[in-house]
């Protein structure tokens, strides 16, 4: 039951050098800038308030779902036995999966990888904006029922979250698009060695 719950998120427990680049890396330090850049200008900012900063962003990361979604639908009936359905070359990103009573790593196709990736987007996104919602909703209840010291800690430490779920969020997206739009395209090493012999053989 919780396998299936929460496997949206698989994503994450693919194995493959750049991704936790990708996943984790830059979007920390994405923060971690963005955390500096909130307690210079604080006093300048609404970040939490119900015309605040946040409440403007969600007003795009609400719409992500349907696009998330469609993209997932698109990559997983598009076609049958294409270049998506073959296991990516190396470096290959491997996930663990249930198989029969156990589990079993396997290598990925380019479907796949893809399915997974934008599962997860689309869980992201839905779990952004019910936090968003409710830190916007509680914000001026918050401020009022806990002492400064504690409204500044819990402060900071909604924004570092929400900023990390939000960066990841857009990194993923661009490292799917980037994928969708080039990398998929690109021949495999092996085949083009083979089609480059071959018309060595020819000529």
């Amino acid at each position: 039951m919780w396998y299936q719950l929460f496997r949206p998120f698989g994503y994450l427990k693919i194995k493959h050098p750049a991704k936790k680049v990708v996943d984790f890396s830059i979007p920390l330090l994405m923060m971690v800038v963005a955390l500096i850049a909130l307690a210079l200008t604080r006093s300048m900012i609404n970040m939490w308030g119900q015309s605040g900063l946040i409440s403007m962003i969600q007003g795009l990361v609400q719409g992500l779902p349907g696009f998330y979604i469609a993209a997932l639908a698109a990559v997983a009936t598009f076609g049958r036995q294409t270049e998506l359905d073959t296991v990516i070359p190396e470096p290959t990103p491997t996930i663990q999966t249930w198989y029969g009573t156990g589990k079993v790593e396997i290598g990925l196709t380019r479907r796949r990888f893809l399915c997974l990736m934008f599962a997860h987007l689309t869980a992201l996104s839905i779990v952004l904006s019910v936090f968003a919602s409710f830190g916007i909703s509680l914000a001026a209840p918050i401020r009022t029922a806990l002492a400064p010291h504690f409204i500044d800690l819990l402060f900071y430490l909604a924004s570092g979250v929400y900023f990390f779920l939000l960066f990841q969020m857009l990194i993923v997206t661009m490292w799917g698009l980037s994928y969708l739009s080039d990398k998929m395209h690109q021949p495999d090493a092996v085949a083009l060695a083979e089609s480059d012999e071959k018309r060595r053989r020819e000529s």
